[in-house]
């Protein structure tokens, strides 16, 4: 009985914070925007990767970031409540994204808007 008011009670939450997308992302994208980086971090996190998987993982794509750098991001992307920590067991501390990926689908969001940072960068080069 609890647990179906609880879950009653997020559905609503869910609901609420839907509609106020047009409310919730602006704030995000300019976060994003003048800090892609950022949002490339934010991507990164999966419940897996620490903050030497994201030093590992950026320097894949050829994005040399010290982990104080990447320590500073997940500070303020914890800071906005777009992160959580799950693990702090082990050496390393391990984030996923809050439930806003979920209900907002960030992902994609952020996503498409390093897309579109992309095609702007490249097309103020031209």
């Amino acid at each position: 009985m609890i647990r179906m008011r609880l879950d009653s009670i997020e559905h609503t939450q869910e609901v609420l914070v839907r509609a106020d997308v047009d409310k919730i992302w602006p704030p995000v994208e300019t976060l994003f925007r003048k800090d892609p980086l950022l949002a490339q971090v934010y991507l990164l996190l999966d419940g897996e990767c620490s903050q030497r998987g994201v030093v590992a993982a950026l320097g894949a794509k050829g994005i040399e970031i010290h982990e104080a750098t990447v320590s500073r991001k997940l500070a303020t992307l914890r800071d906005w409540d777009l992160i959580q920590l799950v693990d702090s067991s082990g050496v390393e501390r391990i984030y996923v994204p809050t439930r806003l990926e979920k209900i907002l689908r960030l992902k994609k969001r952020v996503e498409r808007l390093l897309l579109l940072i992309e095609k702007e960068d490249h097309a103020a080069r031209d």
